[in-house]
């Protein structure tokens, strides 16, 4: 899997839908009286699992149109062998239902399931009088033998969510009080789907206690949120680049204390309209570049933001200083190779972190890098480990590819086509990098565009662009590659039908978007221009394109170029147009558009024009952008000319590329409401 780098990336992801919350819920419809319909559902291979095993104990399943709908069995089936395939979310569960319900069942798994230990679920559950036989002690297959159940009041030590889920799916099948409590706080999304499906249940969140009478519980439509740990990842981007938006993301306090600790970073993340979902509090949420410091984490703070370990990670590799992150004991019995395979991932992409281990503390250290240079990355057998390395990749200078992404699509299906999906860059030379802002963001909603992505892609040396590109569904390019996007457009657009010097491409799709740009700032201004005096300054393709427009719209064009004097501009530019081989300060324009490079860059405070000339104009407009008014823009406003500035054409351009991108029409009358309500929004930010 090829992963693209850029630089300032603006994106909003909307996140797949949370797999504890599903996995939970294709269990309970299997018990639960009447019909359950769970919606949303996140299809990943425990899912599949999951619904595999539940037809093996009788439940009746369909999958449609993004619904699972449950009918479960009058008498779950007994006596069998299940396959728990990868998955040991489902087997501690059917461990509980088959020990509650006096079954008698043999679950087994993958070969790697059948490595990991099942030792913390086979207390409780003989606690409340069930046989529970395990290989060795400690691993599948597992022989469960369920009795007459007994009560329970149960301590974890190292909070468990799928224990803690375990003996409340054992109660509830034997119809028995549970009582649960943890030391350190789990996940609570099973308690919250058991109350809202019926149960006479308990949080006592002061105390981390659970406390579920005996219950029985009713199928109804249960909605599944996105899922918070894949929107960390997406917002660890945000954090290293540009700005991150993700949408719908479940925000249980549960599961967000990793949130805290980017916070201690000096992360800036808003979390905004938050509302519930079936029990569930969800919202929006949004993380912006940052100035980060390094930060010790706690194995105990680790532990609980086990899942989001290698985000956590990532960002800190571009923090200021070294940060530690401190191995917990219950870590290496979720994942003996997590932490090495954290190490090696970011040593792959540039990153500097060792890992340390003695008899007092296990970890690994992190050392910022200024920015990850890029590579190739091996996930292991951890999909959030691969997870994190492609954000990695996509800040990088140079990408990389991941290697074994199958097991990412395993647990994470849409991840790599969420991340590449609606993929937008703007191409161009370092030296010639323009300011980009959250404007595109704005323009991108606007226009009606979700799920996207946007960054820079800066090019180095004599290099084409055609190899950077081919993984981007579209992107706009500075003046100089407008003939390398001409080779990726079939279908012309606009001016660009004549003109053939696209500077935004989609699919084989180009347009040209100086001259629309030149249109909507006139429209803005209400500056004329049919039967206009036009002077056009420069040769180039932003010229051409506004030479082309200008002259559709029926004004008499005069093309002077200060720096190519000597080239035929009539034949470069357009048939229609004049060619001014010197300016005459006797001649009076109602227009002057600059599109030369005069004004930015190595011409900052220089004028392409003499001060008698623009004396004389109606008004001025100015392609160039730097930092405050242009030199030729300062003239013009000395005499009281009005102005167009570079800010205001960048912008239309913009709009007109996100149309494209989203496959609208820009609208040049619409452009100016546009650009007003932008500045409104940014001045109300400041």
């Amino acid at each position: 899997m090829r992963i693209t780098s850029r630089e300032k990336i603006f994106a909003q992801y909307s996140v797949s839908p949370d797999p504890s919350i599903t996995h939970r819920a294709l269990i309970l419809g299997c018990i639960a009286k009447g019909k359950t319909y769970v919606i949303n559902p996140c299809m990943n291979d425990e899912s599949r699992a999951a619904i595999s095993c539940i037809k093996k104990l009788g439940a009746k399943v369909k999958v449609k149109n993004g619904v699972v709908e449950i009918k479960p069995p009058k008498v779950l089936s007994s006596g069998g062998r299940i396959d728990c395939e990868c998955s040991e979310t489902v087997m501690r569960f059917l461990c509980g239902i088959a020990a509650g319900s006096g079954m008698r069942l043999e679950l087994t798994g993958d070969r790697r399931l059948c490595q990991r230990s099942m030792r913390n679920v086979k207390e409780p559950l003989e606690a409340m009088g069930a046989t529970v036989a395990l290989k060795n002690y400690s691993v599948p297959p597992i022989l469960v033998e369920g009795e007459t159940v007994r009560p329970i009041d149960y301590f974890l030590p190292i909070g468990s969510s799928q224990v803690k889920s375990s003996i409340l799916l054992c109660a509830l099948t034997g119809k028995v009080r549970a009582i649960v409590k943890e030391g350190t706080r789990s996940r609570n999304h099973m308690e919250i789907l058991l109350k809202e499906m019926g149960a006479d249940i308990t949080v006592d969140e002061t105390n981390n206690s659970v406390d579920m009478k005996e219950s029985e519980i009713k199928g109804k439509k249960l909605y599944v949120c996105g899922d918070f740990t894949e929107a960390v990842y997406y917002l660890a981007q945000g954090l290293l680049s540009g700005r991150v938006e993700c949408k719908n993301v479940g925000v249980n306090p549960t599961r967000t204390r990793v949130l805290q600790l980017f916070k201690r970073m000096g992360a800036k993340i808003k979390i905004t309209n938050r509302r519930m979902l079936c029990g569930e509090p969800i919202a929006d949420i949004v993380a912006e570049k940052s100035d980060l410091k390094a930060i010790l984490v706690t194995d105990e703070e680790a532990y609980s933001v086990f899942d989001e370990l290698p985000a956590l990670a990532v960002v800190m590799g571009m923090a200021g200083g070294e940060s530690v992150i401190a191995e917990h004991k219950a870590i290496k019995e979720l994942d003996a190779d997590l932490f090495d395979e954290i190490s090696e991932a970011m040593r792959s992409v540039g990153g500097k972190c060792r890992r340390f281990s003695s008899k007092d503390a296990a970890g690994i250290a992190i050392t910022g890098v200024e920015r990850y240079r890029g590579g190739n990355v091996k996930c292991g057998n951890s999909a959030s480990v691969g997870m994190a390395a492609a954000i990695a990749l996509t800040v990088s200078e140079e990408g990389g590819e991941i290697e074994d992404e199958y097991v990412v699509d395993a647990q994470y299906p849409k991840f790599f086509e969420a991340l590449g999906a609606n993929s937008f860059a703007y191409v161009c030379r370092r030296a010639l990098l323009s300011d980009i802002s959250e404007t595109h963001a704005f323009l991108f909603v606007k226009s009606g565009l979700s799920n996207y992505s946007f960054g820079v892609k800066e090019i180095h040396g004599a290099k084409k662009i055609s190899a950077e590109i081919k993984e981007f569904d579209g992107f706009e390019v500075c003046p100089e590659f407008a003939g390398e996007a001409a080779k990726k457009t079939i279908k012309y657009r606009g001016v660009a039908k004549t003109t053939k010097s696209p500077d935004a491409v989609k699919g084989s799709e180009g347009i040209a978007t100086d001259g629309f740009a030149l249109s909507a700032a006139l429209k803005k201004a209400q500056i004329a221009t049919d039967g206009a005096r036009v002077l056009l300054l420069g040769s180039g393709v932003a010229a051409k394109n506004v030479a082309e427009t200008l002259i559709g719209e029926k004004a008499s064009v005069s093309v002077y170029d200060p720096e190519k004097s000597g080239v035929d501009l009539k034949k470069k530019i357009n048939e229609q147009a004049y060619a001014l081989g010197e300016l005459s300060k006797d001649v009076k324009y109602d227009l002057i558009v600059n599109a030369t490079n005069f004004g930015s860059g190595g011409k900052t405070g220089v004028s392409p024009i003499d001060d008698e000339i623009i004396a004389n104009a109606g008004s001025v407009a100015d392609f160039a952008r730097t930092d405050g008014e242009t030199e030729l823009l300062k003239l013009a406003a000395s005499h009281g000319i009005k102005t167009i500035n570079g800010e205001e054409l960048a912008f239309y351009k913009i709009y007109a590329a996100a149309s494209l991108f989203s496959s609208v029409e820009p609208d040049v009358n619409a452009a100016p409401g546009l650009y007003d309500e932008y500045k409104r929004a940014e001045k109300s930010s400041e």
